[in-house]
């Protein structure tokens, strides 16, 4: 006995040594700060920064966050991280928070796997553990601004105020919906405000230092709205600027504060926009414009300092307007660059009145209302898949589920069938009788009753393996992928006089060619297996994310995210990849994607006689089956004639091509790409399944996902100047565009292109008649 305890006592201590933490030997410090400012918005991106410090050796390893949510939704991201001793470093992380986190732990790792350092964040902290700061509800908004001229947190009070209906008159009370229209002028808002107040009247605002923005585009998708000027172009690292600028291309919203002399402003703005097209005079007094009457301001002064904008038929063809002014010259000039929002206001807002926050609210509301308006479809007030519980439900549940509708159409799950069933039961035969009469008998001819002990483990061991390895051979169908993705792309028209040297396609060629396409994909998993799913990455600049399907849904298995930082200059591109998934034999994981992409497809376009107008579309895989198509120039939609439908076949061999018919043109679009035929908010009870036909989903709906809502305001504003035109497309039996290295896999891969091309107008074309 006592040999045995020594024994044991040796292993014990030969464990102990060799599991001994290493932070031991090395001093290291690990911290962190989350969002912006301490403000972190949930169920969208946001920046994360882990700050490392070790005291006497430099340190390289890697660096785990995890944390956990409820309902068992776990993410695991992972980077690179190396300190140099005695220096503190920060690592970035982009995080997607669930609205509701139990714990978060920051790990540091060697390169061999010995863990160095470790911190913990709760909800609700243990002794051992740090306080999680408060994060904003999923239903709430975020401004943030990148310059200490704009601070909004007496100006974002009073919009939440207004937003619950508490207005101020001398007195803060609450006031009825009938009440509120009855109001005097100077409480009253215009149709413009309005419509900015629904997103604005549940906003925060945040002040970020210019020296601290962080380096991925992907940190601004929790903000609404990004306020900078010239000093945030002076004092801000390139990369950053590069990551705004990649931002508002992709669907972003910037407003530019440009009412100093100063033409620093400019380095904010992407090589895509009509720059050059706006024209800034100096700075003098001007009158106050009479379209801000309409805007209820206290206290306004007669006249501004601001610079008068002006602009040319350049960036009139690319969409823009003015605003705040008369005569061809404003204070105020919006319009669209890349897929993305672009606020330019020559004024300070805060100068048009003199009566401070209480005053200036509504003239920021009225700013802002450009950016604003472009965030929303209108068909739900929240911007991302989650729930939150102080919406109500229409609202909330809208935008959930539109891609609920889809991962269900998508999702290829094939049923168990009864040998799974036949086997489980039949092991559970064997494993009773084995138990009774069968083991009492064998037992009784050997003379070995005394074991029945250990003739029961393994009874029961051997039925266990039975029970797990069979049912995995017999399940009717491998493991499948289903995938449904709708790609906004900006194309050069080949069919364009001049091709490349043509003003809109040069336009189009400033941006860079992987940031012309923005993809936003859902992607359901069955696993037949217990086969890990690795999706190799592409270069795509995508993040990933989980959906959860329902409340309760439980995920037992984080999901694991490797963090690609940037590197390669300012054109790299940063992104947040998958690592190994394994969503457990027989279940089904549910992810999301979003980000640039290269989509390879060539357009032409051109009118040819007879009223007709000619696609040409090169880049597709052959085996692609056309399912709806329109066209769409200004308010003419244009669909493609259902004899046109269906064919698997690339034209010629040289690609596809599409006929638009304007015999067919109508004010409104067809029934497959009009998101008003579909009654959003009451999918869940009237459209349990909105396809087009038995197998495909209605591009309408992919419309309303999270991505191609923030694009739409763009895409609207360069067709209505008749200088582009819209090719809408759905396309199914295509090849996965993931690369999953498993064999006999299943897939299902439908995807909708909503494709802007430069076109020669009708006013042109006269001309040259």
């Amino acid at each position: 006995m006592k040999r045995i305890v020594a024994h044991l006592f040796a292993i014990l201590t030969v464990f102990s040594v060799t599991a001994q933490d290493t932070s031991v030997s090395k001093e290291i410090m690990l911290s962190a700060d989350f969002g912006f400012q301490g403000i972190t918005p949930v169920e969208r991106f946001s920046p994360m920064r882990v700050w490392v410090q070790t005291a006497d050796e430099p340190v390289s390893g890697t660096l785990v966050v995890q944390y956990d949510g409820m309902g068992g939704r776990s993410v695991r991201l992972t980077a690179p991280c190396a300190a140099a001793a005695g220096v503190m470093v920060p690592v970035p992380f982009v995080v997607k928070f669930p609205e509701l986190i139990n714990e978060l732990s920051v790990t540091l790792y060697e390169e061999d796997g010995g863990r160095l350092a470790s911190i913990e964040y709760a909800s609700f902290p243990s002794l051992t553990q740090i306080q999680l700061p408060p994060m904003l509800s999923s239903g709430d908004e975020l401004v943030v601004s990148l310059t200490p001229r704009a601070v909004l947190k007496g100006i974002s009070t009073r919009w939440r105020q207004s937003g619950m209906g508490i207005i101020e008159n001398k007195e803060v009370y609450w006031r009825t919906r009938a009440e509120k229209q009855a109001a005097p002028k100077e409480i009253r808002f215009s149709q413009r405000i309005d419509k900015a107040m629904e997103l604005l009247g549940r906003a925060r605002s945040a002040t970020l230092p210019a020296s601290d923005l962080p380096l991925s585009r992907m940190t601004y998708d929790g903000a609404l709205v990004v306020i900078a000027d010239g000093t945030t172009a002076q004092l801000a690292d390139p990369r950053s600027i590069a990551a705004l600028q990649r931002w508002v291309i992709g669907g972003g919203r910037l407003l530019i504060l440009a009412d100093s002399h100063s033409t620093l402003w400019r380095r904010l703005l992407p090589d895509a926009s009509p720059v050059d097209a706006l024209h800034l005079g100096p700075v003098q007094q001007v009158p106050i414009p009479e379209d801000l009457a309409n805007v209820p301001i206290h206290d306004v002064r007669g006249t501004v300092q601001a610079r008068p904008i002006s602009m040319d038929l350049r960036a009139m063809d690319l969409g823009w307007s003015l605003r705040w002014g008369d005569d061809g010259s404003a204070m105020l000039a919006e319009g669209p660059v890349g897929f993305g929002w672009v606020t330019i206001l020559s004024v300070h807002p805060d100068t048009i009145s003199s009566g401070g926050a209480g005053a200036n609210w509504t003239t920021w509301a009225d700013a802002l209302s450009g950016c604003v308006a472009s965030a929303s479809s209108g068909s739900s007030r929240v911007r991302n898949f989650g729930s939150p519980q102080s919406e109500p439900w229409s609202s909330r549940q809208s935008i959930q589920l539109v891609a609920s509708n889809i991962l269900d159409t998508i999702s290829l799950v094939p049923p168990i069938g009864s040998s799974a069933f036949i086997i489980v039961g039949g092991v559970m035969v064997f494993l009773t009788l084995t138990l009774g009469p069968l083991d009492y008998f064998i037992l009784r001819i050997f003379n070995l009753r005394h074991l029945s002990w250990l003739s029961a483990i393994v009874w029961i061991a051997s039925a266990s393996v039975v029970a797990y390895v069979l049912p995995e051979r017999v399940r009717g169908l491998p493991s499948a992928v289903g995938r449904f993705t709708i790609v906004d792309q900006l194309a050069p028209n080949a069919a364009l006089p001049g091709l490349e040297r043509h003003p809109a396609n040069r336009t189009i060629a400033a941006i860079p060619d992987g940031l012309r396409s923005w993809r936003t994909g859902l992607t359901t998993i069955f696993a037949g297996s217990s086969e890990p799913f690795r999706i190799e990455p592409d270069g795509s600049g995508a993040y990933w994310s989980r959906f959860r399907l329902t409340e309760g849904s439980r995920i037992l298995r984080p999901l694991l995210l490797k963090e690609r930082p940037n590197s390669g200059g300012l054109e790299a591109v940063h992104t947040a990849w998958p690592g190994p998934i394994q969503p457990g034999i027989w279940a089904v994981d549910t992810l999301v994607d979003r980000g640039s992409v290269r989509s390879g497809l060539d357009v032409s376009l051109k009118r040819i006689p007879g009223g007709r107008w000619e696609a040409t579309l090169s880049g597709l895989p052959d085996s692609s089956r056309l399912i709806a198509a329109e066209l769409q120039h200004q308010q003419t939609h244009i669909p493609l004639s259902n004899a046109r439908l269906g064919t698997n076949r690339a034209v010629d061999g040289s690609g596809w091509r599409l006929v638009f018919d304007e015999d067919y043109a109508q004010a409104e679009p067809s029934p497959p790409w009009n998101p008003g035929s579909l009654n959003i908010r009451q999918m869940g009870r009237y459209y349990p399944r909105a396809v087009v036909d038995d197998e495909s989903v209605s591009p309408a709906l992919g419309v309303h996902l999270i991505g191609p809502i923030e694009r739409t305001a763009a895409i609207n504003a360069l067709v209505s100047t008749g200088q582009y035109a819209l090719l809408y497309l759905e396309y199914t039996d295509m090849p996965l565009d993931l690369t999953i290295p498993i064999n006999d896999l299943v897939t299902k891969q439908t995807t909708v292109y909503r494709i802007v091309v430069p076109i020669v107008s009708q006013a042109v074309e006269a001309s040259d008649d």
